[in-house]
């Protein structure tokens, strides 16, 4: 399958939007505006593609173009791409030609997708000829979790885990509330939470100028939890206002605080905000595989998130390609240091 594949101006940000909205599964990272969030991070830049075969788009994708070593970049489709039939092997194996081909010509040295639609396995052997190989990192997803926001606030609340209920419910009891929007002071609390949660686990926080641009360019919003005026939990959401999916990005904690355990409780809160905003799915982001007993200390992480209610999604998981030759590859990888 020969596909043609044109990048996409600011200009033109309707047409791939159009495309991507239709499809189901699409969350905002692959909406056009994501590419303002890319470019925020110094160094990086974003680019918008739009795949096309006689009769019209198949598949788009917003990349980020990486510095990887001198001269060299990577590129990264967080979300996507998106495919009109996901299930089918030959529109995948054309899609990723095509990306490939694209790539090598940005001076790339790998193409990294990471498709956020469920899993068909049907579609695996186009992966698979286009040498697309399951990509290994500290932290793996295979699964994501859907919560039906259809659901009352009471039935929200009623499928969560008892010992999610309790803590819920016992958190309202001493007054802690919750404070949702996109105003640079709440971001700035929230920011104080992830950063110091971040440096206990020894993981890597996004940029702030990343999470600043995911407000003002309208596509996420931060729910902090308060006690006594101090932030004791909070979250990150990102959504696009033409999806029905908000999405759990990221979250922090205050380990100075203990015996408010607000986390079910800021969950509970932001589904109610994203239910009265006219989402219908909030997506609880990746979770390992339950059957998987190499999760160790992310295992507390699954169970937290399953804890909150909803249907476990197998997803694609993130998929690699190299696009130089490996000995090429090496040498970026120790440039890049």
């Amino acid at each position: 399958m020969d596909l043609t594949l044109r990048e996409i101006d600011p200009s033109e940000a309707g047409i791939l939007d159009a495309f991507a909205a239709d499809q189901p599964g699409t969350i905002a990272m692959q909406m056009a505006a994501w590419a303002q969030v890319i470019e925020a991070e110094p160094g990086v830049r974003a680019r918008c593609v739009l795949l096309s075969d006689d009769a019209g788009p198949v598949a788009s994708a917003v990349l980020s173009l990486r510095p990887y070593g001198p001269g060299f970049r990577g590129l990264i489709c967080y979300g996507g791409p998106i495919l009109r039939d996901p299930n089918s092997p030959e529109l995948w194996r054309g899609v990723l030609t095509a990306l490939a081909r694209y790539g090598r010509r940005q001076r790339g040295v790998f193409l990294r997708i990471w498709p956020w639609v469920p899993f068909a396995e049907s579609a695996m052997p186009g992966l698979a000829q286009c040498d697309m190989r399951p990509f290994e990192r500290v932290i793996a997803y295979g699964y994501t979790r859907y919560v039906d926001l259809s659901l009352s606030p009471e039935e929200l609340l009623a499928q969560m885990h008892s010992s999610g209920r309790r803590d819920a419910r016992a958190c309202e009891r001493k007054g802690v509330r919750i404070e949702h929007g996109t105003s640079e002071e709440l971001l700035g609390l929230f920011w104080q939470l992830y950063t110091q949660s971040n440096e206990l686990k020894g993981l890597r926080s996004r940029p702030l100028p990343t999470l600043r641009a995911i407000m003002a360019h309208d596509l996420g919003s931060v729910h902090v939890a308060l006690w006594e005026g101090q932030p004791t939990q909070g979250i990150l959401l990102v959504h696009h206002p033409t999806l029905p999916t908000t999405y759990y990005l990221c979250a922090g904690t205050n380990r100075e605080i203990t015996g408010i355990p607000a986390g079910f409780l800021v969950h509970w809160k932001a589904m109610q905000w994203a239910r009265e905003r006219g989402f219908r799915i909030y997506d609880l982001g990746g979770i390992g595989d339950p059957a998987d007993p190499s999760r160790g200390s992310l295992a507390s992480v699954d169970v937290f998130k399953r804890r909150l209610g909803g249907t476990d999604v197998r997803i694609f998981g993130e998929h690699q390609k190299a696009l130089v030759p490996a000995a090429l590859l090496r040498l970026a990888q120790r440039l890049r240091g």
